[in-house]
């Protein structure tokens, strides 16, 4: 079960749009979400939608206790990963800025690899202003002409 990929349906769905496969395998994912949900939280043992340290911390005790509990592990494990995830998007918008001015430099540079169009593809996709998606653009054409020359 990969209970960083469930916590991240959000931005899985974000980028899936416009490609119906990675659609489908979003909404297979949201569908596996409200099975592990049903089966393993309860009115005892809630999902928790928003987000408390103390929570967390009392879900952690009560796997660490329980280590035979599968429900335990679980339901610690992926409110786990919800929670780290919600603390990432409390600082997008900073994370969207560097990411912006790093592949500027490396555009400049002539230094882009797969893993930078990647992050190119996000970040037009996170905001899509005219600049982020040149940005793509330029990166995705740089790529190109660069995979011909070799």
């Amino acid at each position: 079960m990969n209970f960083k990929s469930m916590a991240n349906l959000e931005q899985e769905k974000m980028m899936a749009r416009g490609n119906p496969q990675k659609m489908a395998e979003c909404v297979a994912k949201r569908a596996e979400l409200a099975s592990v949900i049903d089966g393993h939280f309860n009115e005892e043992f809630p999902f928790v939608k928003s987000f408390n340290a103390d929570h967390l911390e009392s879900l952690k005790t009560l796997a660490e206790e329980n280590s035979d509990d599968e429900s335990a592990q679980i339901r610690y494990k992926l409110q786990k990963e919800r929670y780290a995830v919600s603390g990432a998007s409390k600082t997008a918008h900073i994370d969207k800025r560097l990411t912006k001015t790093n592949l500027t430099q490396k555009l400049q540079d002539g230094n882009v690899s797969p893993v930078d169009l990647k992050a190119a593809e996000k970040l037009a996709r996170q905001n899509s202003t005219p600049e982020n998606l040149v940005l793509y653009s330029t990166i995705k054409k740089q790529l190109e002409n660069g995979g011909e020359e070799q």
